[in-house]
């Protein structure tokens, strides 16, 4: 259930929050030719490629944030407007597609193999995992737009409340019953521990719902019983 065209890596992610990777994701993110739109000097409208590529940046951006990494100074900042934009954009179209299979995951759990299950429910925390640390960066991008009174401050604004949207309804597809009784089954992996232990301090203290001990609790209600 990753989301097409981000790089894997909340994969990588997963043994742990090595700072050198999320700093090399980060470059690696900002060197795509698609960017060029954003500059200065272009004028042309952003398309689907730049608009995905400025997602990458960031998620790159945000998982660096919510795993306490400091990028070199050539690397960090806030995103400009457009491309806060072009990101939002980009994540509130792709959203839906991701929670029209999330209303299917317990169909697609019983055709998939018993690896494929866990790698199934692996990858859809994950996709959550890399939403939640872009949406970090496309707030910090929104409050910085509103303090220097930013032309493009509205229309972020409704870029950023269409994330929300997305993601809220996502979240009620998922914290559904009969899909956190699948869902718990990530908590037989070091998926969960791995992220929890890396987070930077401020982000430990209010983590997102699959950080917080609901799916560990579903876990353990379902021990030794069959999903």
């Amino acid at each position: 259930m990753n989301s097409p065209g981000l790089a894997t890596m909340a994969s990588r992610l997963a043994a742990a929050a090595d700072r050198f990777v999320v700093t090399e994701e980060l470059r690696e993110a900002l060197s795509d030719p698609a960017l060029e739109v954003f500059s200065g000097e272009s004028t042309a409208t952003p398309d689907e490629a730049a608009k995905a590529a400025a997602s990458r940046v960031a998620t790159a951006l945000g998982s660096c944030r919510v795993f306490g990494v400091d990028p070199p100074e050539d690397l960090d900042g806030t995103l400009t407007p457009a491309m806060a934009i072009a990101a939002a954009s980009w994540q509130a179209a792709m959203i839906p597609r991701v929670t029209e299979d999330a209303a299917r995951l317990r169909a697609r759990w019983l055709e998939a193999e018993d690896e494929e299950q866990i790698e199934m429910c692996c990858g859809t925390i994950e996709f959550l995992m890399e939403m939640w640390a872009s949406f970090q960066v496309l707030v910090e991008a929104h409050i910085d737009s509103v303090e220097s009174g930013s032309s493009d401050e509205p229309e972020l604004d409704r870029a950023v409340e269409a994330v929300v949207d997305a993601l809220d309804a996502l979240d009620a597809v998922l914290q559904r019953p009969e899909n956190l009784a699948l869902l718990q089954t990530v908590c037989s992996t070091q998926l969960l521990r791995n992220w929890h232990q890396c987070l930077d301090p401020e982000y430990r203290d209010v983590p997102p719902w699959w950080l917080d001990g609901t799916l560990e609790r579903w876990h353990e209600h379902h021990r030794g019983s069959d999903v």
